[in-house]
């Protein structure tokens, strides 16, 4: 366009439109590598917060420069009043204002005004859209440095969410000489298209616009002009644990699935966009680790509740906080295996039985040996028939894992294994009632006082016995239970 506009020109004016053209504003090398010493806080939790010092263009260059932007008139030619640079918005990006490095060298004026926009970009046109923002601000250094924060320029105004392509530009309005910093225009550009100039002579008013600088300057603008947007962004959308409780040595149940942000494979935002996975970490919380990877799954051999960690960063352009960081934990549960175990107790021909297994499961069984099952009861009791030895079987069943164990119980003398009766006398001290309970059937009962006098006797048949020793005398008493199989004694304190 520019080129058709300014060859209809050429008929009238064909030197100053010559000099348009081939004498337009080109970057003076004027510094070394650029040192980063920006403190600004940077938010790196659910996104990356505003960012300085964030340009690409930065990347592309060892060398700082630094060009003139100023308005022409009558008598001066291939003035450029404006820059701009074009950005990706691979996902909702939130622009709060421009950043750009300049300086000013007129002595008359302490300060050259400039205009920062905020543009939509224009996909159809391939050029500057419509304004969604704008902030005015002043450049008052006057002198070149290096250090890229010393000749920072910040303007901000209320955040807009834009969705795709946009630009970020900025141009004074005064025939000044104002210095803005770019990168080296000896290629640097990478062929990429997105800078644009401003072009604001008023003796050719047919000729003022915003124009993309490679495709109407030529190779020589194939530059990246140092203005970027104060941005923030959503840097992850969570990750997902596919079973959060799972069954130890399973194969194919730990699995985690991540879905990258849009951002990590823009190379606006990130730094190693052409391999974005590269910095994706999986921490099993056992020791092992996987990498480079959105979804995998893990066997885990133990028992126990892990912390499945996932790390990842999009990495900025520059040092001395180049990272947005991304760490979340999710807990797994790994079952333990189910070992069975219970307990039983027996009095007369009734045995009890207690599940006493410790780990998680779903249901439980039971075998009495003696022909009878019995199903899902934690606790159940059982009548035999016939005195003798009966193997008992019983079986766990868990969500990982099935198992059984079996104890012999022995019916004649009543007891479980080799354990005889417990002696329970209750209450104790007692001034009416006393219970006795714990014996075994046909056991006999002896209470003597202190004097070696007995004071009670019965053949007890139940297990349980109730005496009143309300008319006792008060004192100590030894209680005593004797069968053909054991001898238990216990202290009684009569008030």
């Amino acid at each position: 366009m520019l080129k058709h506009l300014l060859s209809i020109t050429v008929l009238t004016c064909s030197v100053l439109v010559y000099g348009q053209i081939t004498e337009a504003p080109r970057s003076i090398a004027t510094g070394e590598a650029p040192i980063f010493t920006s403190s600004k806080s940077r938010a790196a939790v659910d996104s990356c917060g505003a960012y300085y010092n964030n340009y690409v263009g930065l990347t592309k260059t060892s060398t700082l420069f630094f060009e003139s932007m100023r308005v022409g008139n009558a008598t001066e030619t291939g003035f450029l009043s404006g820059r701009a640079q074009r950005f990706h918005a691979p996902q909702p990006i939130e622009v709060s204002g421009i950043q750009f490095y300049a300086f000013q060298t007129n002595p008359a004026v302490d300060s050259i005004m400039v205009i920062t926009v905020l543009y939509d970009y224009d996909d159809l046109a391939d050029n500057i859209g419509a304004e969604l923002a704008r902030d005015t601000v002043y450049v008052k250094e006057t002198t070149f440095d290096a250090v890229l924060p010393n000749r920072e320029v910040n303007s901000t105004f209320d955040p807009v969410t834009v969705t795709e392509d946009y630009i970020v530009a900025i141009q004074t309005e005064t025939d000044d000489s104002l210095k803005i910093y770019t990168n080296d225009p000896g290629g640097d550009g990478a062929g990429e298209a997105l800078a644009f100039a401003h072009y604001t002579n008023p003796a050719f008013p047919g000729s003022i616009a915003w124009y993309e600088s490679l495709g109407t300057y030529g190779p020589s603008y194939n530059v990246d002009y140092l203005i970027s947007p104060l941005v923030k962004y959503d840097l992850h959308d969570d990750w997902t644990l596919v079973n959060d409780t799972i069954c130890p040595t399973a194969v194919g149940v730990g699995c985690v699935d991540y879905t990258q942000m849009p951002v990590f494979a823009d190379p606006h935002y990130n730094n190693n966009a052409t391999t974005p996975l590269t910095n994706i970490q999986w921490l099993w919380g056992d020791g092992f680790q996987n990498t480079s990877i959105t979804s995998g799954c893990h066997t885990y051999g133990d028992s126990g509740d892990y912390g499945i960690v996932l790390n990842d960063s999009l990495r900025r352009h520059f040092v001395p906080a180049p990272f947005c960081r991304v760490s979340i934990t999710k807990n797994i549960h790994v079952l333990d295996s189910v070992v069975a175990d219970f307990s039983s107790s027996s009095v007369g021909f009734t045995a009890d039985f207690t599940n006493t297994t410790s780990q998680v499961i779903d249901s439980v069984a039971w075998d009495f040996g003696d022909g009878t099952t019995a199903g899902d009861n934690n606790t159940p009791t059982h009548v035999y028939s016939a005195l003798g030895d009966y193997d008992v079987w019983f079986y766990a069943y868990g969500p990982c894992n099935t198992d059984s164990t079996m104890m012999t119980i022995n019916i004649n003398d009543l007891s479980v294994g080799e354990n005889n009766f417990d002696l329970n006398v209750y209450p104790n001290p007692t001034n009416n009632l006393v219970t006795i309970e714990g014996q075994f059937f046909e056991t006999d009962i002896h209470i003597y006082n202190l004097l070696g006098e007995e004071v009670y006797y019965n053949l007890s048949v139940s297990g349980k016995e109730t005496i009143d020793c309300s008319s006792w005398p008060a004192g100590a008493y030894l209680v005593q239970l004797i069968n053909e199989h054991s001898e238990k004694n216990s202290k009684l304190i009569v008030k």
